[in-house]
Formats: C-alpha cells, sequence, structure tokens
C-alpha cells in the first residue's frame, strides 16, 4: 500500500533494519599476538582466529530484538494510513528506539574495543554501516515531516468546503 511518499521513506527503514539483521554492523582487525578478525553483529560480538573458528566475545540479543521491533513498526506504520495520529506517534516511537539502537551499538563497539590492546583496521564497509544507521533518522524525520504535510494538506480541503 505504497500510496505515499512517507510509506517509500517507512519500507526502506525496515529494510534497512532487516538487513543489519543479517550482515556485521562493523568488522575490523585486531593485532596481538595474532592477527583476528572481528565482527560486531545484531547478535553478538565475535572474533575469528587464524584456524577457521569464531569465538563469541558477548551476546547482543537485545540489539537484535531493537532491530526487529523497529523494523515490524515502521513496516506496520504503512498499513495505518487512515490514522495519522497513530502514524506519527509510531514515527516519535521510532525516533526513541533508533536513538537507543545507536547508542547501544557504540557503546558495545566502544566497550569491545577498550578490551583489546591495539585496533589496525576498521573496513570503510563498517564506516558506511555505521552512516547507514544515521540514515535510519533521517528517513524517519522525512517520513514525519511529510505526514505533517499531508494533515496540512487534509486540514485546508476541509477549509474550503
Amino acid at each position: 500500500m505504497i500510496q505515499r511518499i512517507q510509506h517509500l521513506y517507512m519500507l526502506i527503514m525496515a529494510t534497512i533494519c532487516l538487513w543489519f539483521l543479517y550482515t556485521p554492523i562493523i568488522a575490523g582487525h585486531i593485532l596481538m599476538q595474532e592477527q583476528r578478525t572481528y565482527k560486531l553483529t545484531a547478535i553478538g560480538f565475535f572474533h575469528q582466529i587464524e584456524s577457521g573458528g569464531i569465538i563469541t566475545i558477548e551476546d547482543f540479543t537485545y540489539i537484535a530484538i531493537l532491530l526487529g521491533l523497529l523494523s515490524c513498526l515502521s513496516f506496520l506504520n504503512i498499513f495505518l494510513f487512515r490514522n495519522r495520529n497513530l502514524q506519527n506517534a509510531f514515527c516519535l516511537l521510532n525516533y526513541v528506539l533508533i536513538v537507543i539502537l545507536i547508542a547501544s551499538i557504540t557503546n558495545e563497539w566502544f566497550k569491545q574495543l577498550s578490551d583489546e590492546i591495539s585496533i589496525d583496521s576498521i573496513t570503510m564497509g563498517s564506516i558506511g554501516k555505521l552512516m547507514m544507521l544515521a540514515s535510519l533518522l533521517i528517513f524517519n524525520h522525512l517520513a514525519m515531516r511529510a505526514l505533517r504535510k499531508d494533515e496540512e494538506l487534509i486540514r485546508s480541503a476541509d477549509r474550503i468546503r
């Protein structure tokens, strides 16, 4: 039911959240005694040893739950086109959840990095993915702005009658 531009923004937000559930958010290399590759995903923080084994350092199910909740709310918001007040409330809730998500991901990332000795590199894809997290805020703002314009258009049409 992509009727208006705000629905497209909400669909993009839901797609980004689902994409983050299945791809690593941050990846890089750690130089200690041996070179290790680390990945921060929505599910947890992993080290991959050169022998091919994967060690789970910490479990982040709450980040996966936040991403799933954001995705569901954004997708559900598309079908609430008859109730703009509820759509606006869901967008405000999305704002809060996105800020909590970004804060928790950066908190866990810095907490894990402070435990290690030295960091060699962060891949450019990781920086791009962090920018994608910030784009969630932008798309949510665009959706709220389009909802506001929609409401003003309907009020002006009611005045003409």
